[in-house]
């Protein structure tokens, strides 16, 4: 049976499923999970590079804003769910290498992926050439959980992802101010109140501007 699955997810509503089907493939089988994500590197391209140029700051910020929050939200489905669960990621230009050497550097003993399958353009970084390069590779099982381009509710589904990623994000905000309170209250910490003020302000701002309209336009119409 397996116990430690390293979950690869990309920056799309697919990577948000993935994280909804790992969790309770890994809640079944009293396993737990390492969430990877492998990012392509900003400064190879044109855009990249030129943020670079211009303003090295915002570049780092640009580089590594992404992959935290897609594992971000990964770990907070998985705290949610109950799976014991750490996260990793890498810049790597070679995504279905970086994933097998994640699993021997994780010691994990299954690949948990999806595919995007036939789509036509590049959507994602885990797109269905790197599940194929994957399955070549890998020297351990690989679980295909979903071919995306095989879904036919495959529309309703991206819409849900990016419901539930959003709600992920809420939860993890509300996580971290329940910590920052923690630290306080057991460590005598002084709290960053700058950093409170703006996680309440998105906690009022957020659902009420951007999530429920989705919900209540779309979703629910």
């Amino acid at each position: 049976m397996y116990k430690h699955l390293l979950v690869a997810l990309d920056d799309t509503p697919l990577g948000m499923a993935t994280v909804t089907h790992s969790v309770s493939f890994a809640r079944a089988l009293g396993a737990r999970i390492t969430f990877f994500h492998a990012a392509p590197d900003l400064a190879a391209t044109g855009e990249g590079s030129m943020l670079h140029s211009l303003d090295r700051q915002a570049f780092t910020a640009e580089s590594d804003m992404p992959r935290h929050a897609v594992l971000l939200k990964a770990a907070t489905a998985a705290r949610i769910g109950g799976v014991e669960c750490s996260t990793d990621a890498l810049v790597s230009d070679h995504p279905a290498q970086a994933i097998v050497e994640a699993a021997q550097r994780h010691a994990c003993d299954l690949l948990f992926v999806s595919s995007h399958g036939r789509v036509p353009g590049l959507r994602g970084w885990l797109h269905s050439s790197v599940t194929r390069q994957l399955l070549q590779i890998a020297n351990l099982p690989v679980h295909v959980a979903s071919i995306e381009s095989n879904d036919e509710q495959a529309d309703a589904n991206r819409a849900l992802a990016i419901v539930a990623g959003e709600h992920r994000s809420i939860a993890a905000v509300l996580t971290g101010l329940r910590e920052l309170d923690r630290a306080r209250r057991i460590d005598g910490t002084i709290p960053d109140v700058a950093l409170m003020r703006q996680m309440a302000d998105y906690l009022r701002q957020f659902p009420a501007r951007l999530h429920h309209p989705k919900e209540e336009a779309f979703i629910f119409r």
